[in-house]
This record gives C-alpha cells, sequence and structure tokens, in this order.
C-alpha cells in the first residue's frame, strides 16, 4: 500500500507537468500581447503628437503666441490630410499632382489666415508633396472664390460694422467672418464701396485695419 509520503514523492508525469505549465502560461500570454498592442498604440500616438508639435516649433519666423495661434487654429478647422494619421505622416512624400482634397483646401486657408507664413514657406512645411505653382495657383482661386461668394447681404452687414465707432477689420474677422483675414476685409470693404459709388475717405472714414 503507498502512503501519502510515498505519492508526494513519486516523480510527476511529463504529460501532466506540460498541460499544467500551459494553463498556467496561456493567461498570462494573453495579458502580454494585450500589453503589447496598447504599448504600440500609445507610442504611435505619442510619436504623432509630438510630429505635431514639432513641426510648428519648426516655424522659426514665429514667435510664441503666433505658433500658439496657428496651432489651435489648426486644431480647430483641421489640419492636412497628411497630418492627420501617424501611418500618413510616416510615408514617404511623393509628388502629388491631383486634385486638392477639401480638407487640405480648408487647412491652406487656416494656415494662410492664422500665420504671416509666405506660400513658398506653407508649401514647404505642410503640403511638401505640391509644387509652387501649384499651391500658389490654388490659394489665388479659393481666395476669388471666397470674394465671389460675398453678397449684398454681407455688404450691408460689413457697412454697418465698419462704420461702428472703434470697430476694427480684425475685429469684424474675428467675430463674424473667421475665414477672411482684416487684409482680405479691406479689399473686400473697397470693392463694397465701388459698387456702391461710394469713396473711401483719405482718413479712412472708421475704417481701421490693425
Amino acid at each position: 500500500m503507498t502512503t501519502q509520503s510515498e505519492a508526494n514523492q513519486r516523480p510527476i508525469s511529463p504529460t501532466l507537468s506540460r498541460t499544467a505549465q500551459s494553463n498556467q502560461s496561456e493567461p498570462n500570454a494573453d495579458k502580454k500581447k494585450v500589453n503589447w498592442t496598447q504599448v504600440c498604440e500609445a507610442l504611435k500616438q505619442k510619436n504623432f503628437r509630438n510630429h505635431l508639435t514639432h513641426t510648428i516649433e519648426r516655424l522659426t519666423e514665429l514667435d510664441m503666441i503666433s505658433k500658439l495661434r496657428l496651432r489651435v487654429a489648426l486644431e480647430d478647422s483641421g489640419w492636412p490630410l497628411r497630418f492627420r494619421t501617424w501611418d500618413s505622416i510616416s510615408q514617404p512624400t511623393r509628388p502629388d499632382h491631383g486634385t486638392w482634397p477639401q480638407e487640405d483646401e480648408q487647412a491652406l486657408m487656416c494656415i494662410c489666415n492664422n500665420s504671416p507664413l509666405s506660400l513658398e514657406r506653407v508649401r514647404e512645411k505642410f503640403f511638401a508633396s505640391r509644387s509652387d505653382e501649384d499651391l500658389t495657383l490654388k490659394y489665388f482661386e479659393l481666395m476669388q472664390r471666397s470674394f465671389d461668394g460675398w453678397g449684398p447681404i454681407k455688404d450691408e452687414l460689413l457697412y454697418k460694422l465698419v462704420h461702428q465707432k472703434g470697430r476694427s477689420l480684425g475685429d469684424i474677422a474675428k467675430e463674424v467672418a473667421p475665414m477672411y483675414t482684416a487684409y482680405d476685409l479691406e479689399i473686400i470693404y473697397g470693392q463694397m464701396m465701388e459698387r456702391r459709388g461710394l469713396l473711401v475717405d483719405d482718413d479712412g472714414g472708421g475704417l481701421y485695419t490693425e
């Protein structure tokens, strides 16, 4: 008859040993796999956000306030498509002569309206796949499209706002026409006055462009 002590000393079957080890290791293996996936995703997101930050920080011609303003504007309006995922950022840049996506058109106007960057610099930092000529033509096309969409109702509103004491075109652009800069509104204002058969006074007639 085998005693309990002898049973405890008897060697364990190799098959039973492997089964026991397998049962113990499977949950840990699943756990490690899930954690590794999460770590990889977290690193991708960190690299993605760092790339956006470095893109703005490398604009050395802008001061800190201008960089912050541009970053906030892009976060609100939308970055160019290339800057919206880590996978697209990490792809090599290839020349693009195709149609501009609406997201890129909107991002182009956002950058130009919220920074003093030259078109050459905008292309270099944000639209490297486009040529200088392509980006310049697209910018002026978008500007013309904006002016063409300015109708009589907006004429009347702009006229009233401009002639409110102390109201600058910069204030008007921020409050009621964020898609335009003060310079854009100055051009539109001049065109509006010509349509009305009026001339702008030499002293500005309440027209402030600061």
